[in-house]
């Protein structure tokens, strides 16, 4: 194909060059004024920053990299979020991680997720709670609910009820399988419960878990996204 001609492209490149500059000068600005303010009401500002504003600071304003990180570290600890207690050999600072986890909290949850016989619902203080039918004759699904051993199973529970064993822990995302349940914590803890015939629990062996347990082999990965086949 032709190439475009410079008249073409020189407006184009102007454009660019000139945004460019607009977002470096809006970060100079806001560098400016954040070092001038007392290190406590700085920090306490950025802790309000959606994660785009400070992944665009941590990019062009070095020397808030400190402010960045005390703010990061607070608005994880106020959630019970991730920090890193301990860095890797090859990873000289925590601020990129910190930067990382902030946005996996702040990326969209799933609160409510509904399989072919239960469905699973999370309130806004974090709070799950499940409703539906277990089965024990046909296709088990005995644990489908995560309320641990039920006394009938044919009437199943048909009002949402909180799930005891997740009592204190924030969720944030939840998958209804067929036969298995999955829920995501805040900090990225991975539990599961239901059948797992098939190892869809991810336990490491095909034992029915009745109740939500954590998923030790993904202690280390902070989860973000779940999904189960309903």
């Amino acid at each position: 194909p032709p190439r475009p001609s410079p008249a073409m492209t020189e407006p184009l490149l102007s454009s660019h060059r000139t945004r460019a500059c607009s977002r470096a000068a809006a970060a100079a600005h806001a560098s400016a004024l954040l070092i001038d303010l007392p290190p406590e009401l700085a920090v306490h500002l950025l802790s309000f920053l959606p994660p785009s504003s400070l992944h665009a600071l941590h990019a062009t304003a070095k020397s808030l990299h400190p402010l960045l990180q005390a703010a990061l570290t607070a608005r994880a600890r106020a959630v019970g979020g991730w920090t890193p207690s301990q860095l890797p050999p090859d990873v000289k600072s925590s601020l990129p991680l910190l930067l990382a986890a902030d946005r996996r909290r702040n990326s969209p949850s799933v609160p409510l997720s509904a399989g072919s016989w239960h469905s699973l619902i999370v309130d806004r203080e974090g709070q799950i709670f499940s409703c539906g039918v277990e089965r024990a004759t046909g296709p088990d699904r005995r644990g489908l609910l995560g309320h641990g051993v039920l006394d009938n199973l044919r009437f199943g529970i048909f009002v949402p009820r909180p799930i005891a064993q997740l009592s204190g822990i924030k969720i944030r995302s939840v998958a209804a399988g067929n036969k298995h349940s999955l829920a995501v914590a805040w900090n990225g803890s991975l539990y599961s419960w239901g059948r797992s015939a098939d190892g869809q629990c991810g336990h490491g062996d095909v034992m029915r878990k009745s109740v939500p347990t954590l998923v030790r082999h993904l202690v280390e990965s902070r989860v973000r996204v779940i999904a189960a086949a309903a």
